[in-house]
């Protein structure tokens, strides 16, 4: 991106943005998966989760 952008501040912007887009899809995420895992298998689901969101 910073050979296509010269102006470090549209750099700082647009990274603001997508961190803001990127973090406003975990809480649906895990309410996605509380709502359709049952007990036994909301613990596996939530670790998965959390190894994917943690990349």
């Amino acid at each position: 991106m910073t050979a296509v952008v010269d102006n470090i501040y549209v750099i700082i912007v647009i990274r603001t943005l997508q961190n803001l887009a990127a973090s406003a899809t975990v809480l649906p995420s895990f309410a996605i998966i509380v709502n359709n895992f049952t007990c036994e298998m909301l613990n596996m689901a939530l670790g998965a989760l959390s190894g994917i969101l943690s990349v």
